[in-house]
């Protein structure tokens, strides 16, 4: 399925302090502490209401060996960009969330974004409890897009489904594609 690497949901909810379920979307620009990270495309965050699981809009990372055996629309997609060996074992998707460590837990904070109501995304239905949202983070020449900076480091694959950030980042992946940059294979 599109966009399903390792299973990135959309529709924002937070899970609150007491554990009673979701308590509505992490804000929009507040600074939120980075906790983890449990896949290229996915943060554990602690913002005012709680923590919050966050997606990162847009963008697929490598999925584990497993995911790949159990999804074979998945395994053809991610084989012919990340070569067949990716999808036997879990290197590349901990090369990637590696990755999205060095950007984000060295920073500490994050910040998200959401797409305009109404425009693409914005209102994108997956599994509850996850946050879908182009996530930002303070470098040394001012904010960046993590997602922007995974797609051009070659550490993961554009998502397939529609965001207002779609063709930018698709030309950032065929760029780190056409460079053999991170984990993706040539054009």
């Amino acid at each position: 399925a599109p966009g399903a690497a390792s299973e990135p949901s959309r529709g924002p909810a937070w899970i609150d302090r007491a554990g009673g379920g979701p308590a509505g979307p992490p804000p929009a620009g507040v600074p939120l502490e980075v906790l983890s990270c449990g896949a290229g495309d996915l943060l554990l965050v602690r913002g005012p209401a709680g923590l919050a699981r966050v997606a990162l809009l847009g963008v697929e990372a490598p999925a584990r060996a497993d995911a790949y055996a159990a999804n074979a629309a998945l395994r053809g997609r991610h084989a012919g960009l990340l070569g067949a060996a990716s999808t036997t074992s879990d290197e590349a998707f901990e090369r990637s969330m590696a990755h999205l460590v060095r950007l984000v837990v060295a920073a500490g904070r994050v910040r998200l974004r959401y797409p305009a109501p109404g425009a693409p995304g914005s209102s994108a239905a997956g599994r509850p409890g996850v946050a879908l949202a182009y996530v930002e983070v303070d470098g040394p020449q001012g904010p960046f897009d993590v997602g922007a900076a995974m797609l051009r480091e070659g550490f993961a694959l554009a998502s397939t489904d529609p965001h207002p950030r779609a063709a930018d980042y698709q030309a950032l992946e065929a760029g780190a594609r056409a460079e053999r940059r991170g984990l993706l294979m040539g054009p």
